[in-house]
């Protein structure tokens, strides 16, 4: 193994959690994940909060889309247009009258939106209707792997698992979107494969190589039950001449996870991929446990962390943020779902939701990397904000291009002072009136936008 930025043995476990104990309302599913550590060696450097901004009826409402940006301009393909709350009434879960069929660009400058609405009944585009698609930008082009949606014209439910990849010129797409053109002029080339038939997964290009990482191919209606087909695997691959080539499987039971976050975690020594969360365990719950994946073509490899990762197992927004001159990156956890929820009223910790695995939650997680070791910094109130709401799964974290690199990490460097910042905005993801959403309580898609601010302590 080149190049691997990380320790294989020895990662260091600090959970710094202030006023914690953890109480339970029911049997634990696994094993607890949790010790308490103090440690005043972890960095509390800053404060990641949220700050409610005016309603706006421009912003569409969409949740699980694939996105991509060029300048101030934000590209949504795909998604869906309302919430998840249970697996009650079957027949509206997946619904293909909820799915995004409209392609958005939303303008940062004027919080203004565009839409070109597709055509429902041409069979090219159904793929732009599905969700939980990979997607991966590198510069001009936007790269967008699998889905779950319907192949069928008439289908009222979604039932499959896309199997090709779309090759999208971006700013191509935002004009022909702003000018109520073809939008299959800007697709640049589809491949087709088994190999691509996946949702729920990652999608991350470095150096000319694709990683496929995680998620399942699903296939038929969404049912309880029925558990979809894991690929347990980290494909890798290259496109030459508009082809798959170069593919190398990377397959283990380990590697048994979906709707999770993987993030680049840039480092001076090479960059490296970092997984966090994760579902289902064979006890229905969230894995907690960070992967850690050096990513060298056909001979990647990954290791499993020890540290027991609290909440925010669930793919949510995330915030990077990379100091050049410490060479510390942290990745902030924006809320979503996760196995522990924060009572804030009585200082506790809950195992679940009253005996329902994984609930909606409203805690910040900064997990921080910085010279081999990965550690949690849990912001708990009073001392930290959480969120305002249940909200920020399946949601986008948008950088504020004045304080990024160009990928959307966020540039400590160019924060100066002792200032409240504005870093970016939290976009749409689901949001829940309660930590267990159901029919009573159903949870929706959440058009509610969201200044991101950085405090430095």
């Amino acid at each position: 193994m080149k190049n691997i930025p990380f320790s294989l043995s020895g990662l260091l476990l600090i959970c710094v959690i202030s006023h914690f104990a953890c109480k339970e309302t029911s049997k634990p599913q696994d094993s607890s994940p949790m010790t308490e550590v103090v440690s005043e060696s972890l960095d509390a450097g800053f404060d990641i909060s949220v700050r409610t901004m005016e309603p706006n009826p421009s912003i569409p409402g969409l949740q699980s889309a694939a996105w991509a940006r060029s300048g101030n301009k934000v590209l949504l393909i795909g998604g869906r247009k309302t919430g998840f709350h249970g697996l009650s009434g079957l027949d509206t879960i997946f619904n293909s009258r909820l799915a995004n069929k409209s392609i958005y660009v939303l303008d940062m400058s004027t919080w203004t939106s565009t839409e070109l609405k597709l055509n429902p009944k041409d069979q090219s585009m159904l793929q732009f209707f599905s969700s939980n698609m990979e997607f991966f930008q590198d510069k001009d082009t936007l790269y967008i792997v699998g889905g779950y949606g319907t192949t069928k014209i008439t289908g009222s439910r979604s039932d499959f698992t896309f199997d090709k990849m779309l090759a999208i010129n971006v700013p191509l797409m935002i004009s022909q979107v702003e000018s109520q053109g073809d939008p299959q002029k800007a697709i640049l080339y589809t491949i087709q494969s088994p190999f691509l038939q996946v949702s729920g997964g990652e999608l991350i290009k470095q150096a000319g190589t694709f990683y496929l990482m995680f998620g399942q191919n699903y296939i038929g209606a969404y049912t309880i039950n029925k558990t979809g087909n894991y690929t347990e695997a980290i494909r890798v691959f290259k496109v030459i001449g508009g082809k798959l080539a170069d593919t190398a499987s990377i397959r283990n039971s380990e590697l048994h996870r979906r709707d999770l976050n993987v993030v680049v975690i840039p480092q001076k020594s090479g960059s490296f991929f970092a997984t966090f969360g994760g579902v289902f365990t064979a006890a229905g719950n969230g894995f907690d446990q960070p992967i850690y994946i050096a990513p060298e073509g056909p001979s990647t490899t990954y290791r499993i962390d020890t540290l027991h990762q609290l909440t925010s197992q669930y793919n949510c927004a995330r915030v990077v943020i990379y100091d050049q001159a410490t060479d510390k990156t942290t990745v902030a956890l924006m809320g979503g779902i996760g196995r522990f929820q924060y009572h804030v009223d009585s200082a506790y910790w809950e195992d679940g939701d009253d005996g329902a695995l994984l609930p909606f939650v409203k805690t910040i997680t900064q997990m921080q990397y910085v010279q081999g070791n990965m550690a949690q910094r849990v912001q708990i109130p009073p001392g930290s904000p959480e969120l305002p709401a249940l909200l920020g799964a399946n949601a986008i974290f948008l950088a504020n291009p004045d304080f990024s690199f160009s990928d959307g990490t966020i540039d400590y460097a160019k924060i100066k002072g002792n200032l409240t910042t504005i870093i970016g905005y939290l976009y749409g993801g689901i949001q829940s009136p309660s930590p267990s959403s159901n029919d009573v309580n159903p949870s929706s898609v959440n058009n509610q936008m969201y200044e991101v601010i950085l405090t430095k302590k």
